[in-house]
């Protein structure tokens, strides 16, 4: 039995989009491993420096050092840096105000902090 037109277009179009996702992934996947591995080596370096005295400045090694670590830099940026004033706090507070009312004063302490995570962080 022959195959008609609209079949053997839908069948060579199906073919083209499967080979067209399937490079798609094995790109991704060679993309991440890549990624994984400077992530990893990046680590093992920083691992391997000596430690600094408790007396010197953190933010100062990573601006002198940072070149080497570019990711993790990064995040020494975000994470060790203090924020220049108390609006995070005050809009928490307030946020724990407006959850933590009359109708909703039987919420465990547990699950009002897991509510206000999420809220901060969403």
């Amino acid at each position: 039995m022959l195959a008609s037109v609209s079949e053997i277009t839908a069948t060579s179009s199906s073919d083209v989009l499967r080979k067209e996702f399937d490079s798609k992934v094995a790109d991704s996947v060679n993309h991440l491993n890549t990624r994984d591995a400077d992530a990893m080596s990046e680590t093992g370096l920083y691992f391997g420096e000596k430690l600094i005295p408790r007396d010197s400045e953190p933010l100062k090694w990573w601006h002198e050092h940072g070149k080497n670590y570019p990711k993790m830099s990064k995040l020494a940026r975000k994470y060790l840096c203090a924020t220049a004033t108390s609006v995070p706090s005050e809009r928490l507070f307030s946020k724990a105000g407006e959850l933590v009312s009359h109708r909703r004063s039987s919420l465990k302490p547990k699950n009002v902090n897991m509510l206000l995570f999420l809220n901060q962080n969403i």
